[in-house]
């Protein structure tokens, strides 16, 4: 089969399409014919070697796809079956057939089309976990959302806003900017023209915002931290070997901590999505898009032998919204 492969680590260069042997499932796992693969920085920090993982390895943890086979001991999963999932210990699904655990796999309704379904898989559970999860902003807070054009931040834009909270989010160009106004942000700050911690400051008179959701990490820890008000919220997630996106992991700035008595949850939203949960927040995803009141945009589909455009698309911030890789 077709799959994108790397034998060492490094930038998008390192991917290969190569041709390697169908996987076997073993008697507790199902074989995915993958039908679209999402492209998420867990890919890009498999590619760096910033998971712990070894080469070779067949980059992707997430898909949407049919259930080709299924192990001897595998029950409640139907060969024939579309699925999604995302797998984030063993990647493999930049291919045409991967390996998924089957409580992994969330069946897609009919109406749901592929591309938003693998939108809504990892990506849209993250955003899930956080905002409803993690901290579910209330009618009438306040909270920023970084990267709020970004997979995650799309979702999370709407959902936060949903909530009736007013929703602050940080965009890379004018583009983004009005993308983000579209699906109901009240207010986009564009990064790279003015500090984001002084515009939410100057915006809510002062006061700062209940909650930051932030995804970057080391190069906005500090001010994530100082645009929360007092006993407000932090939520970091993203996190991997090292850091977060935005470079290795540093000690948090204690003395803003307690001086603002911010309270962080710092944490991997996997732990939001085990079990009953997995299939519950997709349910609701899969209900608030087929209502209308979830929109997502993809915003580029990749073959195979373009895995690496969409690596560096996801890595330069060129895109908007949920980027695809069609085997």
């Amino acid at each position: 089969m077709r799959a994108v492969q790397i034998d060492r680590f490094g930038g998008p260069e390192v991917l290969q399409l190569t041709d390697i042997p169908k996987p076997e499932p073993g008697a507790d796992e199902a074989l995915v014919e993958i039908e679209l693969a999402g492209v998420n920085f867990a890919d890009i920090d498999h590619r760096r070697g910033e998971r712990g993982t070894t080469v070779p390895m067949v980059l992707g943890t997430e898909g949407v796809g049919t259930v080709a086979e299924v192990g001897a001991d595998v029950s409640g999963v139907a060969v024939g079956e579309r699925v999604s999932f995302w797998n984030p210990g063993t990647p493999g699904a930049y291919a045409e057939f991967a390996i998924a655990p089957p409580p992994r796999l969330v069946p897609v309704p009919d109406d749901i089309p592929s591309p938003e379904a693998a939108a809504m898989a990892l990506q849209g559970l993250t955003a899930h976990a956080l905002t409803c999860g993690m901290y579910p902003p209330s009618a009438g807070e306040t909270c920023l959302i970084h990267s709020g054009a970004g997979g995650v931040g799309q979702i999370a834009v709407q959902l936060a806003k949903a909530s009736g909270a007013t929703v602050f989010t940080t965009v890379g160009s004018a583009e983004k900017a009005d993308y983000v106004r579209e699906i109901g942000a009240d207010h986009a700050i564009l990064y790279k023209e003015t500090d984001f911690k002084d515009a939410v400051l100057e915006l809510t008179d002062g006061k700062g915002v209940d909650v930051v959701y932030d995804g970057i990490g080391n190069d906005t820890i500090e001010r994530s931290i100082g645009s929360v008000r007092p006993r407000g919220h932090c939520i970091l997630y993203g996190y991997k070997s090292g850091g977060f996106q935005g470079g290795p992991a540093t000690e948090l700035p204690m003395r803003m901590l307690a001086r603002n008595t911010v309270f962080i949850t710092a944490g991997a939203t996997m732990f939001y999505l085990f079990g009953p949960q997995l299939r519950a927040r997709s349910d609701e995803l899969f209900a608030l898009y087929r209502s209308g009141d979830l929109n997502l945009r993809i915003g580029g589909e990749f073959g195979l032998d373009t895995a690496a455009a969409a690596h560096t698309a996801m890595e330069t911030g060129g895109s908007i919204g949920k980027l695809v890789i069609r085997p």
